[in-house]
């Protein structure tokens, strides 16, 4: 039988391993939501420099018209990727925590064991 002293360790160590865990989970999510809204924020100047490219250069309202009815569905398009991005970011991150809490419930198990039952 283990002493009082020794699962006290191991509920320690199981809960620091539990946080750094955690950590690195929120680390990649953080990680890849910067960099996400870094690149919409990019995306969103560069398409306002282009729509005003596209007034200077426009010969006629139907041609600007045209072109801006085209940029807009490649911003659009370009959000959606960020949009399908940011989904495939959330089930992982699901995902991850997920096995963080099966581990940690198997973690706490073994540390206390469920007495047996009897069957009736």
């Amino acid at each position: 039988m283990k002493t009082f002293q020794e699962t006290i360790t191991e509920v320690n160590e199981l809960v620091t391993d539990s946080f750094k865990q955690l950590s690195e989970v929120n680390t990649r999510a953080y990680d890849s939501i910067v960099k996400g809204q870094t690149e919409i924020a990019t995306l969103c100047v560069r398409t306002g420099v282009k729509q005003l490219e596209l007034a200077r250069d426009a010969k006629d309202v139907p041609a600007f018209l045209k072109a801006q009815k085209e940029l807009t569905t490649e911003f659009a398009e370009d959000l959606i990727k960020y949009a399908q991005s940011a989904v495939e970011l959330a089930t992982s991150s699901r995902d991850d925590l997920f096995g963080l809490i099966e581990s940690s419930v198997k973690g706490v198990a073994k540390i206390y064991p469920m007495p047996e039952t009897k069957a009736a």
